[in-house]
């Protein structure tokens, strides 16, 4: 299931969360406007507004992983 039939390179993602420290109110953000600018059909599958929550919901997740990681491998090369 996905919400587009290519990837999408959203530089305004990107502005929100380039040289800031992940949080909740970013990962918020971040979901909220995901939702503003993905434009997701409905199937049999999902509706397009379930689409558009789970973007927000996997985004959040991703990001929160990647913050982790980056952290550790930076501690790690102390």
């Amino acid at each position: 299931m996905g919400v587009g039939e290519t990837p999408l390179r959203l530089e305004e993602i990107e502005g929100i969360i380039e040289g800031t420290d992940v949080s909740e109110p970013v990962l918020d953000l971040v979901a909220d406007r995901l939702a503003g600018i993905l434009t997701p059909s409905t199937d049999i599958h999902a509706s397009a507004d379930y689409r558009r929550h789970l973007s927000g919901v996997l985004a959040k997740r991703a990001l929160r992983a990647a913050w982790s990681r980056a952290n550790h491998e930076r501690l790690q090369a102390r």
